[in-house]
């Protein structure tokens, strides 16, 4: 449609609705997220031409129960700003310019908010900066999430700069500030288009030159990296909570281009991803040392987390038992059984994604961010060829990088 502005439509007869996302790609920038996470809640209440949230709410119901949303998150070292609508097709009303109707009420709240000169609405503004210090303050509030954040915040690099907000950023964050970056993303972040349903690429070029006037930009989709972190650092914090909480980050030296990628989902299935994981059965059931367990494989980052919450007096007794489920892995010391239990369960969550909407535009999008033709259906193959000695050698470059302890305060008689 212009430079770095671009338009993908995926006909789909599957649903009964026609959903479409715009992205906007920029690098990620830590001083950025607390305007990033305001704009996300602010743009998707009101704009100018519906200036009230009843105004708004009778727009989505003229729409047949339109439905719009935004969100900002990052992935790797990119941060992905998206408007997302969902509306009915219109092979199933009288009306025959739906899609037209959706692209426009699209355009109405990403390109025109309520807003003059060079601020948005001050009532909106704070109404919204004070909402998201009140999501910063329960997520924070959660244990398991403070450990998490400080655990990435003592790793570092890109990692760190995608915690959310801090209480002091948003507070300090001012209106003016908030619209030049808003104006910042529309000017210069890779902008695509994603429409899934039963649409025409006329039809949807058309109301794109229409609605989404974007204009040429330089821009790229550079998002995916390998993290490789210097040295290892621990911390230990003391609170008044009522269990102890435990983040170890490793590098895994591998992302999602890795040959061995696919092995390496499999064998964080294995390792404690499942319900049958080495880290449920070994530590949690076996031993009952800890409340929870489980790990998480950051593709797009090369980074293995494992989180635990348990009674402080099992800090390092679970510690060995983890590190002892690692060289397993390494080693290969796990059964033909455990790796069958794991490659059939991400295959059948892979090939559910295939029948929701979210998981088949993402899948587009990925494709289009890492100049990558595989699909979800090519990630279902490559897992049915995984063997043990894939696994083994996925893991052989694993190291810990960084231990975060959140311990809970020892009792005193």
């Amino acid at each position: 449609m212009a430079e770095n502005v671009c338009l993908h439509v995926h006909p789909n007869d599957q649903f009964k609705d026609v959903s479409i996302n715009v992205e906007f790609m920029s690098p990620l920038v830590r001083e950025e997220r607390a305007g990033r996470l305001v704009l996300s809640l602010m743009l998707q209440d009101v704009c100018a031409q519906y200036p009230t949230k009843l105004e708004a709410s009778r727009a989505f119901d003229e729409l047949y129960g339109a439905t719009l949303s935004m969100s900002d998150e990052p992935k790797g070292k990119a941060d992905i700003f998206e408007c997302s609508c969902t509306a009915a097709d219109q092979r199933f009303l009288k009306e025959k310019d739906i899609l037209k109707r959706q692209f426009e009420l699209i355009g109405s709240f990403l390109l025109h908010p309520l807003a003059s000169g060079e601020r948005f609405s001050p009532e909106l503004f704070e109404e919204n900066r004070q909402k998201a210090v009140t999501m910063v303050r329960m997520a924070l509030d959660q244990p398991m999430s403070y450990a998490a954040d400080h655990a990435a915040t003592l790793y570092g690099g890109y990692y760190a700069d995608r915690n959310m907000p801090t209480e002091e950023e948003l507070k300090t964050l001012t209106n003016v500030d908030t619209m030049k970056l808003y104006r910042d993303i529309l000017e210069h972040a890779a902008v695509d288009i994603f429409v899934l349903g039963h649409v025409s690429l006329k039809d949807c070029a058309e109301a794109v030159r229409t609605y989404l006037p974007f204009a040429d930009r330089r821009a790229d989709h550079d998002m995916i990296y390998l993290s490789s972190r210097s040295g290892f650092d621990e911390q230990k914090e003391t609170r008044p909570i009522g269990q102890s909480y435990l983040v170890l980050l490793y590098d895994t030296q591998r992302n999602y281009l890795d040959p061995l990628e696919p092995a390496l989902m499999l064998g964080n299935g294995i390792l404690g991803a499942l319900p049958t994981s080495f880290l449920f059965q070994e530590v949690r059931e076996k031993r009952s040392l800890c409340y929870t367990i489980g790990s998480e494989n950051s593709v797009y980052e090369g980074i293995l987390k494992i989180s635990t919450a348990m009674e402080a007096k099992n800090t390092d007794l679970a510690r060995q038992l983890i590190e002892e489920q690692i060289r397993k892995m390494k080693t290969g010391a796990f059964d033909d059984e455990m790796l069958e239990t794991a490659r059939r369960m991400y295959i059948n969550s892979w090939r559910s994604s295939m029948d929701h909407v979210k998981s088949i535009l993402w899948d587009d999008y990925r494709g289009v961010i890492l100049k990558d033709s595989g699909s979800i259906a090519d990630m279902i193959r490559r897992f049915e060829g995984v063997k043990k000695e894939e696994i083994m050698a996925a893991f052989s470059r694993m190291e810990l990088k960084t231990a975060y302890l959140l311990a809970q305060e020892e009792a005193h008689e």
